[in-house]
């Protein structure tokens, strides 16, 4: 049973890639939300964490991807995981990433 998007801070944004369309399957999935933005953050959303490891673990089987569950916590957003998704598979990626993307990378990678 789905339901709106709660009132945020934040725009919505859609997903601009096929990584970012199935993380917010993935969300919608767990969160019952039916709108989820790319750069809304999953505890604004009204996620836990043990939520957070449940979707955890969900992307990591089906991105095969190296993710610590504590940087899930950090980077929160959908924008962000597709990011950190991308340039582990190609750290080659980087180069030609955006400003924007590149900041949010940064916090991907530091945090």
């Amino acid at each position: 049973d789905s339901h709106d998007r709660p009132d945020l801070d934040i725009n919505y944004v859609g997903p601009h890639n096929e990584t970012e369309a199935r993380l917010v399957e993935i969300w919608q999935s767990y969160l019952g939300i039916e709108k989820i933005g790319v750069l809304d953050n999953f505890f604004d959303l009204g996620g836990d964490s043990l939520l957070a490891t449940r979707v955890h673990a969900q992307i990591r089987r089906e991105f095969n991807v190296e993710l610590p569950v504590a940087k899930m916590f950090d980077l929160a957003t959908i924008r962000r995981i597709s990011l950190y998704i991308a340039i582990t598979r190609d750290p080659a990626l980087i180069d030609s990433l955006s400003e924007e993307d590149l900041n949010d990378c940064l916090i991907a990678i530091e945090s």
